[in-house]
């Protein structure tokens, strides 16, 4: 099995990400080209229902519908970690990774060395 996954987002953060396996190993350019008629389906899809829709908006049903007639299958994922520096701040545990966070832009290290 060959693993991929599909992430959506915008400059606050990522909304989802989709992690799927392909029996075929496909290139970048293959993988890239599905994907893309998975979102345009998607969109055409909610457009149809709600007679707008908007990229950010999109639910990521559709395109797993999509992905999955294609011969793709979801990922049953163990565990999963997100970190997000603007929105994490208050659920980091670790110090020495809350001073990698809180340093300032252009600041090398965070000062703990």
């Amino acid at each position: 099995m060959y693993f991929y996954s599909i992430s959506v987002g915008n400059p606050e953060g990522i909304d989802f990400t989709l992690m799927l396996c392909h029996e075929n190993q496909m290139t970048n350019d293959e993988f890239q080209k599905i994907s893309e008629e998975a979102f345009v389906y998607a969109l055409e899809i909610e457009y149809e229902k709600r007679k707008s829709v908007f990229i950010s908006s999109l639910s990521h049903e559709h395109i797993y519908e999509y992905m999955m007639k294609h011969g793709f299958k979801a990922v049953q994922e163990t565990a999963s970690y997100d970190l997000e520096p603007y929105f994490s701040k208050e659920t980091v545990k670790s110090d020495k990774l809350k001073q990698w966070i809180n340093r300032e832009s252009g600041e090398d290290e965070p000062g703990y060395f």
